[in-house]
């Protein structure tokens, strides 16, 4: 099993810089069909909250840009916090200020699972903690 994952780190890291432009062109190919946004809705954020600041206090937290998922409709930000390897918490803010998120396996361990949602968890309270003092 090690060996397998040293494995798809590699084939990722090798894939991570072309990844967006791939996931653009299996979409506008029609290859991979994307609509709407998915479940799992927080809050919204406070009126008045930068979102510059909003993102660099999850920086702090360990949250980075997420640029292998799909873009939901509206989306602005797309952050994800690695729990390991195989599993990832996913926020995303639209515009208008929403926040969505959830907890779900990594598209690097677990392609398919991840591509079908296979295990994704809404895990509010958790995001909750991360959002403290951001959401209304």
């Amino acid at each position: 099993m090690v060996l397998f994952n040293f494995f798809k780190k590699l084939i990722w890291k090798l894939i991570t810089p072309i990844f967006p432009q791939l996931r653009d062109l299996a979409i506008k190919t029609k290859v991979i069909k994307h609509e709407g946004r998915q479940p799992y809705h927080l809050g919204w954020l406070k009126e008045g909250v930068n979102l510059a600041d909003f993102k660099k206090n999850l920086a702090r937290e360990g949250f980075a840009e997420n640029i292998f998922a799909l873009i939901d409709e509206g989306q602005v930000l797309s952050l994800r916090l690695l729990e390991s390897f195989a599993f990832q918490y996913h926020l995303r803010v639209f515009k208008g200020g929403e926040v969505r998120g959830h907890y779900e396996t990594t598209p690097e361990a677990y392609p398919i699972k991840h591509w079908k949602d296979i295990g994704m968890e809404p895990r509010q309270h958790e995001f909750m903690e991360f959002l403290k003092g951001w959401l209304e």
